[in-house]
């Protein structure tokens, strides 16, 4: 009897031992926080990287620690298309990019970088923050499994080049840098110019080298990535108004607390219209600064440019009822 009371004895000592060794284990997992890998191209002092730095500060704050925001800016995870493919395999959580990078997994997120379409600054929020882009962000999620939130004025896209281009007609057989994007490098074939499309990487010494003549983007990356040292002309050909968002893996996000996903929601929208303001108001300010960088600014009339894309929607008719609704907007 004795014998079998110190078997017991030990046994109990030994389901405390295993049990005392599990449950710090399974504190600690239950403590672990969520963690979300955010990725983007940009440099710390851009607007973009700030808006990432305030999402995961604000975060943080309002989950109690419960979701940790580790930044991976620069490029430092890949291209835009590498960090927006790793959102699929976990290699990412969240990636800061414009709207239409998602439109090789469907043509609807294409509508972002529709030529001449969103009217001013006033229209572009009246689209993306009412019922029209709320609508958007849902419909690009059902079609292509990417949950974009937020949108982050980023200017009106122009070109920089060394051929002076004061009227549409200069543009012919202009060698331009494009995005990899459908959309974009029909616009340009429609302009008159030729689309060569490359990384962003290689832009700067592809137009050093003379491979290219020229690229487009936002004044802030204009400024951001100096292509006034490569770039004689600032040509404001304002042929896009985008938007930046913060994309995830919708399937990812959906497997969230509903808690964890009400507030990463409602701290990327903050963020977004945060650096939205920013964004407007420092657009005019950069123009300027690129002048006083050695730019020569040229203005051109746009209606010729507006003339010439005006047919494009007949190369898009998935993209007709989105672009109707977004041109009824007052």
């Amino acid at each position: 009897m004795e014998r079998i009371n110190h078997i017991g004895i030990i046994f109990l000592l030994i389901l405390a031992l295993v049990v005392g060794g599990m449950v710090p284990s399974m504190v600690s997992a239950a403590d672990k926080p969520i963690v979300i890998k955010l990725a983007h191209l940009y440099p710390p002092q851009n607007i973009y990287a700030r808006a990432g730095e305030r999402f995961a500060k604000n975060v943080a704050e309002h989950t109690n620690g419960r979701v940790k925001v580790e930044l991976f800016g620069s490029g430092t995870m890949g291209t835009w298309r590498e960090t927006i493919e790793g959102l699929q395999f976990g290699t990412t959580n969240c990636v800061i990019e414009s709207v239409g990078t998602l439109d090789r997994y469907d043509p609807l997120p294409g509508i972002e970088a529709y030529p001449y379409l969103i009217r001013d600054t006033d229209h572009f929020n009246s689209f993306w923050y009412g019922p029209v882009g709320t609508q958007l962000h849902e419909d690009i999620a059902q079609k292509t499994n990417f949950r974009t939130i937020g949108a982050i004025y980023r200017g009106t896209r122009n070109l920089t080049c060394n051929r002076k281009i004061e009227k549409v007609e200069d543009l012919k057989g202009l060698k331009l840098r494009v995005p990899p994007l459908k959309m974009y490098k029909l616009t340009w074939q429609y302009l008159g110019a030729s689309g060569v499309p490359m990384s962003f990487k290689e832009v700067f010494t592809s137009i050093q080298q003379g491979i290219i003549d020229g690229q487009e983007n936002p004044l802030i990356i204009i400024h951001d990535f100096k292509m006034n040292e490569v770039c004689k002309y600032l040509v404001m050909t304002r042929h896009v108004t985008g938007a930046m968002t913060f994309i995830f893996y919708d399937p990812w996000f959906k497997k969230l607390p509903a808690d964890i996903q009400k507030i990463i929601t409602e701290d990327v929208e903050e963020a977004s219209k945060w650096a939205n303001e920013l964004g407007i108001k420092g657009e005019n300010d950069l123009k300027e600064t690129m002048v006083k960088k050695g730019m020569i600014l040229i203005e051109p009339d746009l209606e010729p440019f507006r003339a010439k894309t005006a047919g494009m929607i007949k190369d898009f008719p998935e993209l007709k009822e989105y672009y109707e609704k977004i041109k009824a907007i007052k």
